[in-house]
């Protein structure tokens, strides 16, 4: 798949990356697959230059999703880079489609992220430090913005924060997302449904009884 897509025809590269994802997207991860990608971890450096090409965007970010959902663990490292490939996307991009997938590649790398430091595999304050990141650049000013269509896929990614980053935080920063998701819960806000979900979420963790003023 590699080679095909090295080939820089579009019909050839779109082609590489729709087997690539059908491979990848199945119930059940795959031991293959996980092993092909432990041994071939340029896949995920080209799908980050594939994001680059407006033309393969969406089939590049689809491709992310899996394998963030499935085989995270043989490209761990890679995360920063996706980090940053997704926030670009999503800033960059005008197509609300591409907008939102890019939050749904940044909400499944939440969701493995969160897996990764409860195994151990990754440090607190590099999580944390994705996290206030994320907020301050993409998560914030898509929910201060009320006429925002990708508001819902910003509160589902809040919901990946986790106990522990969340703890982390400074009382500020965590009273800055629960106002922020109390605002959404209007009816007459679009995203009410999502803020709601991500709001049961945030009130289970053990820090939530600092926050005096709910």
């Amino acid at each position: 798949m590699q080679h095909l897509s090295s080939l820089g025809h579009y019909k050839v590269e779109a082609a590489a990356l729709s087997l690539m994802c059908a491979c990848l997207t199945v119930e059940t991860p795959l031991p293959e697959v996980g092993s092909w990608l432990g041994s071939n971890e340029q896949t995920v450096g080209m799908c980050l230059e594939h994001l680059r090409k407006t033309t393969h965007q969406r089939d590049t970010l689809q491709t992310l999703c899996q394998i963030l959902r499935f085989y995270f663990t043989p490209v761990i490292h890679w995360w920063p880079q996706v980090t940053d490939a997704a926030k670009i996307t999503l800033t960059s991009s005008v197509d609300t489609l591409i907008q939102n997938m890019s939050l749904l590649v940044l909400e499944e790398l939440g969701r493995a992220l969160t897996a990764a430091l409860e195994a151990g595999t990754i440090e607190l304050s590099a999580l944390k430090e994705h996290w206030i990141n994320i907020l301050s650049s993409a998560i914030v000013p898509i929910l201060q913005n009320e006429h925002s269509p990708i508001m819902p896929g910003a509160c589902d990614i809040l919901s990946t924060i986790g106990n522990a980053v969340f703890a982390s935080f400074e009382v500020h920063t965590q009273r800055l997302i629960m106002t922020l998701l109390l605002a959404l819960t209007n009816p007459t806000v679009p995203a009410t449904s999502s803020a709601c979900r991500c709001l049961g979420v945030l009130v289970m963790y053990r820090v939530y009884e600092t926050i005096y003023y709910l």
